[in-house]
């Protein structure tokens, strides 16, 4: 019941029920002064209230349409894109550093915004990572809201230090829909500078659940100097500046051993290469959903059933049915 405010409505049914018998007491008096007799009750009572109760169910079954009730479900056949995508987006340190060119994080986010609105039908979901992982979107079809998300993304939503691409992996594939028969894909973005985790494993999950990822790294393997939120750099305990660099080996081998693809950030046809990858994975396919069952329909038929039988009641000529005539 999607709007169970509407059953206050309901309460008039309370004074209109106390105005009908009122009606009724004052009508058949009003009946027996013009000269009828016990006989002829049964007929009165019966169009009276014949007409007030069809009237007060129509009522009801209005008001209970109008509280969107559900009873039920059903399997529909739906239509949808076949290719479900994870953006995996590293916000370690290291990706504060401005070697892709310009800042590593603002790169990936740029591209994946780039690849989402070249997706015909999305169904994207994002997860973010440092030394741990977290769902920053579930899977979804609204195009606009994962873009937003991807714009608010910085190094601070997460506090554990490191880099734990494991963790990413894990999370990424966990947010892929159970039993489904769509291609599922991790776009994993990072600068590939791993401290933590056990990512043999996890390959090993993702490539017997055939789940490809499609690695970006981020960032130049000659590597940059590691700035702080405020763009001075981070120096180490040695009291020397941290550098960072791009690792594609660990890239290229997480990619390849999931049956997916390397592709560097700074190459210009990377896009277009992933646009083609997500277009040949893409195909519409119809899945049976389970769907509630509404009963607005049932509680529109019983309002016009009997606002139609209200009418006749009303139209009848009793005189010709019971041999009395009407008063009321």
């Amino acid at each position: 019941m999607l709007n169970p405010q509407a059953l206050w409505w309901l309460l008039l049914l309370i004074p209109l029920t106390i105005l009908s018998l009122l009606r009724y007491r004052q009508s058949w008096k009003i009946y027996t002064q013009l000269g009828a007799n016990a006989k002829q009750r049964l007929p009165f009572t019966l169009r009276h209230f014949g007409k007030d109760i069809t009237l007060g169910l129509a009522t009801s079954a209005i008001v209970l349409a109008m509280t969107d009730s559900y009873w039920g479900s059903s399997l529909v056949r739906e239509a949808h894109s076949g290719v479900e995508i994870v953006f995996a987006m590293d916000v370690s340190r290291s990706m504060l550093a401005e070697d892709a060119p310009g800042q590593r994080l603002n790169v990936a986010k740029t591209l994946a915004q780039e690849l989402l609105f070249s997706i015909k039908d999305p169904y994207v979901g994002v997860v973010v990572f440092k030394g741990d992982a977290f769902t920053a979107l579930p899977l979804t079809t609204d195009r606009e809201l994962v873009a937003e998300v991807l714009e608010a993304i910085e190094t601070s939503w997460l506090t554990h230090a490191g880099t734990n691409i494991a963790q990413a992996l894990r999370h990424s594939r966990e947010l892929f829909s159970k039993d489904s028969q769509a291609e599922r894909i991790i776009i994993l973005f990072s600068d590939g500078e791993t401290t933590q985790g056990n990512t043999r494993e996890e390959l090993r999950i993702l490539f017997h659940d055939n789940v490809k990822v499609y690695a970006i790294g981020i960032g130049d393997p000659n590597g940059a100097q590691v700035l702080d939120d405020q763009g001075k750099p981070r120096m180490s305990q040695e009291g020397e500046p941290l550098r960072s660099s791009l690792n594609p080996a660990l890239l290229r081998n997480i990619a390849t051993n999931s049956n997916g693809a390397y592709f560097w950030a700074g190459d210009v046809q990377t896009v277009d290469q992933l646009k083609k990858i997500v277009k040949q994975n893409e195909f519409k396919s119809v899945r049976l959903v389970q769907q509630p069952r509404s009963l607005f329909p049932l509680f529109t038929f019983i309002a016009i059933f009997s606002l139609t039988l209200h009418l006749i009641i009303r139209s009848w000529s009793w005189k010709s049915l019971f041999g009395v005539r009407e008063y009321q």
